[in-house]
């Protein structure tokens, strides 16, 4: 899972890597 810092904690985030697949990530403080 990569960093993502500037994202606030409990922040869910969606991104879509290159091969298309959508990856969610869940930020905890």
């Amino acid at each position: 899972m990569k960093e993502l810092k500037f994202q606030k904690p409990n922040t869910r985030v969606e991104e879509i890597s290159k091969d298309g697949n959508k990856a969610t990530y869940v930020i905890t403080p």
